[in-house]
């Protein structure tokens, strides 16, 4: 068993994020689910939809959701649904969904716990994180 991807984002960028990752890594990414919150979508129909993702992603190893922005409401939905979740199946929220932690995510063991997996993806993230260098002038 291999723990689960949600990818939950504002608009369709978390959708196009992994098939950005797909072309890339030149495979499709199994065990991952987009689920793109659309604008004006209500709370209750977000929920339900992610509820929807949660189970399809979820083969009993658990689930990682990775949100775009934190504190905004598919991150809030998210983190009420991860704290209903049974803790033996557990769901883990992420929050600042990047490109360097999807590759991650994508190309990592997913034979580990979803608080293990989050946490390697989100240290890679921080890593990534750079200003180009301009040469020196």
């Amino acid at each position: 068993m291999e723990v689960g991807i949600v990818v939950l984002s504002h608009g369709a960028s978390g959708g196009d994020m992994v098939r950005a990752v797909e072309e890339l890594l030149g495979k499709p990414l199994t065990g991952f689910v987009a689920v793109d919150a659309a604008v004006g979508e209500s709370r209750e129909v977000l929920t339900l939809r992610l509820k929807d993702a949660i189970a399809r992603a979820d083969t009993g190893a658990g689930v990682v959701v990775v949100t775009d922005l934190y504190g905004a409401t598919p991150s809030r939905c998210a983190q009420e649904l991860a704290h209903e979740h049974d803790v033996t199946d557990p769901v883990v929220v992420l929050c600042g969904l990047s490109m360097p932690m999807l590759v991650k995510l994508a190309s990592a063991s997913r034979e580990t716990t979803p608080v293990e997996l989050a946490r390697m993806a989100a240290e890679t993230a921080r890593r990534s994180v750079r200003l180009a260098d301009d040469g020196g002038t």
